[in-house]
């Protein structure tokens, strides 16, 4: 009973609460999905290969003891 009249009493704003929830929910996740795809790329073997590429493209001795970039 007592639970009833709390959604009675306050069903504006539980249903402006769940509706802030969700636009929050929508406009923030694919953010952090991409972040973390990025994230993952950057660290993947890939993406360290062609970071290291590019590294050796300024520098052909890159990542060396000879090389200005180590």
């Amino acid at each position: 009973m007592a639970f009833k009249s709390f959604v009675r009493k306050y069903r504006v704003i539980l249903i402006v609460l769940t509706v802030v929830v969700c636009v929050v929910g929508v406009v923030f996740v694919p953010g952090l999905v991409e972040k973390g795809y990025m994230y993952s790329v950057v660290t993947g073997s890939e993406g360290r290969k062609l970071i290291e590429d590019e590294l050796r493209s300024a520098d052909p001795n890159a990542l060396t003891d000879k090389g200005r970039i180590k």
